[in-house]
């Protein structure tokens, strides 16, 4: 069964997505999001379709990142072609421009970089309307929002036009800097370095040298093999894929300090398969 709504994003925007998840959940909207809702080892371009194909709302976490992200666009394209209602909610003050500048033309945006707060409340109301949810015009947020100041919006849109680098704001997202950059040359050609596998083995390494028996231990062991033998290259068409793994591998962080085998164990399991998913989509875009 769908969800109610599917949240379309930048990875490197990847905390403002999971708090807009969750204000709509807090209110009855449930949510498709990668990549906490695709299954590990399954195909992520069929289970996008298929979560858009199934939603009623699409929102859009609309920035500057957005628009130079691989996937986002394609998931806008593929709302559009199943008629579903698409709710723009706009984070930064960067301009809308082509293909998002067509396709967004007749839709009413929500602008949330100054008054975060009272645009998701905008939000959810809108949502609600469109599933038929009767809420009285009451919205619950009991959590406490990030609203990033205008001046540094203004200079994230800036900065990402100019250098074609992310400033980035969550904390996946600052792994990916320390994991991989990407250089853009004539907006065409994209160089890709190639530090975020390296900077994977290193990691699991240090986890086996504190876990180095048991369950734990002969999962570790398999991952490193597995990332041995990976590409080292990593294209822009992968960053969504890999900021789920430095997910799991923050996770694994916090197990290894806690000395959980089995939940060692487990995540090395579930990062082995996103590393899978990334090595076939590496050799994809080849």
């Amino acid at each position: 069964m769908g969800k109610d709504a599917f949240i379309s994003y930048s990875s490197r925007e990847y905390e403002i997505a999971l708090q807009t998840k969750n204000v709509l959940e807090e209110n009855g909207i449930s949510c498709w999001m990668a990549p906490g809702s695709i299954p590990p080892g399954s195909d992520y371009g069929t289970e996008i379709d298929g979560a858009i194909r199934q939603c009623s709302v699409f929102v859009l976490i609309l920035s500057d990142e957005a628009q130079h992200s691989v996937w986002v666009p394609k998931e806008l394209s593929q709302a559009i072609t199943y008629r579903k209602t698409i709710l723009p909610f706009h984070i930064d003050t960067s301009d809308v421009v082509k293909p998002f500048s067509f396709h967004l033309s007749n839709v009413q945006r929500i602008e949330a970089y100054e008054d975060i707060a009272g645009a998701y409340r905008e939000l959810v109301l809108q949502a609600q309307r469109v599933l038929g949810q009767d809420a009285a015009g009451q919205v619950q947020i009991s959590q406490e929002v990030k609203e990033p100041g205008r001046e540094e919006q203004q200079k994230h849109g800036r900065e990402s036009r100019e250098s074609g680098k992310s400033t980035g704001t969550d904390k996946a997202a600052g792994f990916l800097k320390k994991a991989f950059a990407f250089t853009v040359h004539d907006k065409k050609q994209v160089k890709a370095e190639t530090r975020f596998i390296k900077l994977m083995l290193a990691e699991v390494e240090t986890f086996q040298s504190r876990m180095p028996d048991g369950s734990a231990g002969a999962a570790l062991d398999q991952l490193k093999e597995t990332l041995r033998y990976s590409d080292p290259v990593s294209p822009a068409e992968v960053a969504e894929i890999e900021a789920s793994i430095l997910q799991i591998s923050e996770k694994m962080s916090e197990a290894v300090s806690a000395g959980d085998q089995d939940t060692v164990a487990g995540l090395a399991k579930e990062m082995e398969l996103r590393v899978g998913d990334r090595n076939r989509l590496c050799k994809a875009f080849k």
